[in-house]
């Protein structure tokens, strides 16, 4: 999970409990700002959750990489596990990959 800078990934802490931090994060998609909330497990170091809370590319095409299934293939996934852009919504998975990586380093700097 790459592409920070290009897609000018940025997170900032919602909230933390014993295991988890949630952090609102934002990335340059297609068309505008995409953003999402995401949960990593703070001592596994490892995505809880993505909700994709604004989806600012073209409907039927990028929203496709924020369905449940997509979204759920990023459960699990550490700073270097590898996960395959959405087919047809290259730019649009690639905001995701870029605020969950940008989500993944935070939890990592803490």
């Amino acid at each position: 999970m790459e592409k920070l800078a290009e897609y000018e990934a940025a997170c900032e802490v919602v909230r933390t409990d014993s295991e988890n931090i949630v952090y609102q994060c934002s990335a340059k998609g297609f068309e505008a700002v995409n953003e999402a909330m995401i949960t990593v497990d703070g001592t596994k170091q490892a995505i809880v959750s993505i909700e994709v809370t604004k989806m600012a590319d073209t409907a039927g095409i990028g929203s496709e990489a924020c369905e449940q299934e997509e979204l759920d293939r990023y459960v699990g996934a550490s700073l270097s596990t590898p996960i395959d852009e959405t087919s047809g919504a290259t730019i649009t998975s690639t905001s995701i990959h870029a605020m969950a990586a940008a989500a993944l380093k935070n939890a990592a700097d803490r």
